[in-house]
């Protein structure tokens, strides 16, 4: 029935041409800023292997003590940590863990919340009241501390953290696609729908469905950069990723015993998560002028650069 439903989905962005209307989207400079700074880091998880100089401390954390707490150099070109460990290579490496995070967070939240949320708006009842008070539950709880709660009962791991997320992130999904099935369905398409006699279903998949993906698309690129930085502060909790495994957050919490005299240590970390959540909430400031025509009435910033 999912499946069902996302290959319908699916189908009708590439019936309507989305693709080819985002296309026009990247006249924007921002957008354009946002997407270069996105793929150069995509790039670099990707063939972290061929540019990290030294791919093994970068992956395994081999300690070199010989080399420990030294500045940038040509040798190292980010200085190394107290371990001796290339930190330019374990910056490198600590891509792939932020960018896996978010899409695999993101990707499940998207997968159970927004069916269920269209669903629920659209059939409403007993479905829409149970649903709703489930993610009631769940929204009462701050995301980062109820992801806190959880790692803390489970065990510190890089999947421990994801299912942190992703329980914590899934109802903020089912919430935004349950108000726009909740509008849609009394829209005059709909209702001529349902008079020649369609389906439920098949007025949730061809109808509901595709007019509610674009609030949702905002919310999931944004989430992207959210969920950058809560794998960042768990790791630095010591709730996510454990040592040797190279991730941003875990670098910067070893280095504050180190600072500001080794001053490189959190730096380069920090820069990184800087540009990398910077590119998502650059990418989703365009995307909700955009998609949202509300909001481009009122702001229409980024539409002049």
């Amino acid at each position: 029935m999912i499946g069902d439903f996302f290959e319908m989905t699916v189908t009708t962005i590439i019936r309507r041409d989305w693709i080819g209307k985002m296309r026009e989207q990247l006249k924007s400079k921002v957008l354009l800023c946002g997407v270069a700074i996105l793929v150069f880091w995509i790039i670099v998880a990707i063939f972290a292997y061929l540019i990290a100089p030294y791919p093994q401390q970068g992956l395994n954390g081999i300690p070199n003590p010989a080399q420990a707490l030294r500045p940038p150099s040509w040798q190292h070109l980010f200085g190394t940590t107290e371990l001796g460990l290339d930190l330019f290579s374990r910056v490198i490496f600590g891509t792939r863990i932020a960018l896996f995070t978010a899409a695999v967070v993101t990707g499940a939240s998207l997968l159970i919340g927004y069916p269920l949320g269209v669903i629920a708006g659209y059939v409403g009842g007993s479905l829409d009241e149970g649903l709703m008070r489930i993610t009631d539950v769940f929204l009462a709880f701050p995301t980062i501390l109820m992801a806190i709660l959880i790692v803390a009962a489970i065990h510190p791991s890089l999947w421990s953290m994801i299912l942190a997320l992703s329980v914590t992130r899934w109802p903020q999904y089912v919430r935004l696609s349950r108000a726009q099935a909740l509008s849609l369905r009394t829209r005059n398409f709909v209702l001529a729908a349902k008079g020649m006699g369609e389906g439920r279903f098949e007025i949730i998949r061809k109808h509901i469905a595709i007019n509610a993906i674009p609030p949702v698309l905002i919310l999931a690129t944004t989430d992207f950069g959210f969920i950058i930085l809560a794998d960042a502060g768990l790791s630095f909790l010591g709730l996510g990723v454990t040592p040797p495994t190279a991730d941003w957050g875990l670098t910067i919490a070893q280095s504050i015993a180190y600072f500001p005299v080794y001053w490189w240590y959190a730096t380069f970390p920090g820069i990184a998560l800087f540009t990398l959540v910077t590119a998502f909430a650059l990418i989703g400031d365009v995307l909700t002028e955009r998609l949202d025509p509300k909001l481009a009435k009122m702001t229409g910033v980024w539409s002049k650069l």
